[in-house]
């Protein structure tokens, strides 16, 4: 687009907070009832560059007056017609094409009348792009089919919300990275499961994955193989944030050095019971001071065990 048609121009202290020179905020800082009051300003009174694409971007996105463009992934349907699609090819076609950097691609299941939907096998970038699906419709089962990957550098769908129940059906991981940040935020009963045998997010080297479940959302123990939803190997960290109601199964850490944080558990009716799975060449070994020996008769205690027992037998049985 052209920076003649931005208009009309407006002060810096007319801004709402976040913008600036070489600082334009995205969707959730302008908020969208509000974003219309936000349009009319030219970003050649602010310094900033006019020709940036992503500036014309964020731009052309409030302008039009689009916070979110929504495409509807609808398998009932017998053609497309407009957002909604009958498949993920045609759907994924259009989600590629250009897009303001500042306006949000929210993808939208609806509910199969029979059998669940299917994200078919096959490289994708889906980067920024939320997945949801139609609470008032009932929870959405949906499965990502063996073979589907998020693409090298690209980062896997941020936000999983409204009643969605995941199967991760793949053998290979659904994204992995040695060197990026993935961030995760179920929301809104929304299950993560997999059938698979591989773990759907893994990480390893720098790379971490950042979980946040809220409102009753759920990662599975998964049931066919694969240890966890979100891995860490090597030295990949995973954190998670635990909100209301929320469950988090199991996580595995393949790798000594591997980190594992829960952290931010809102609620007692949150629950984390997690399976942590050590695996590799892993040595324990238990870091016992020894005993004074002047302190014990005979031979002082050989471990912590020891001691007790020795304790208990002296003073009686203990209550």
């Amino acid at each position: 687009m052209s920076a003649t048609r931005v208009i009309p121009p407006i002060s810096v202290a007319d801004l709402p907070i976040g913008f600036g020179p070489g600082n334009i905020p995205d969707w959730d800082l302008l908020g969208e009832p509000q974003a219309a009051s936000y349009i009319g300003y030219d970003p050649t009174n602010l310094g900033l560059d006019p020709t940036d694409p992503y500036l014309q971007g964020a731009i052309e996105g409030i302008v039009s007056g689009k916070v979110s463009q929504i495409f509807v992934f609808d398998p009932n349907r017998s053609s497309n017609d407009g957002n909604q699609y009958n498949n993920w090819p045609d759907l994924y076609a259009a989600l590629s094409t250009h897009i303001p950097p500042g306006v949000r691609k929210v993808v939208q299941f609806a509910k199969k009348n029979s059998g669940t939907t299917t994200i078919p096998a096959g490289s994708y970038d889906l980067s920024g792009v939320e997945f949801e699906g139609q609470p008032q419709n009932g929870f959405t089962p949906i499965a990502i089919a063996d073979g589907a990957t998020i693409a090298g550098g690209a980062l896997a769908p941020w936000r999983w919300s409204g009643g969605l129940v995941v199967d991760f059906q793949g053998h290979t991981p659904f994204w992995s990275s040695s060197t990026k940040f993935q961030w995760l935020f179920l929301d809104q009963q929304t299950t993560f499961g997999s059938s698979g045998t591989a773990a759907p997010f893994s990480c390893s080297g720098s790379a971490e994955i950042h979980s946040v479940l809220n409102d009753g959302s759920v990662f599975q123990t998964p049931t066919g193989g694969a240890d966890a939803i979100t891995e860490a190997t090597g030295t990949g960290t995973i954190i998670t944030d635990i909100g209301t109601f929320s469950t988090v199964q199991t996580h595995t850490l393949n790798g000594a050095v591997g980190t594992f944080t829960s952290e931010n558990i809102q609620t007692a009716t949150s629950v984390y019971s997690p399976t942590q799975t050590l695996s590799g060449t892993n040595t324990v070994t238990p870091n016992y001071v020894a005993a004074s020996a002047p302190n014990w008769s005979g031979t002082a205690p050989s471990s912590i065990a020891n001691a007790l027992d020795r304790i208990a037998a002296k003073i009686g049985p203990i209550a």
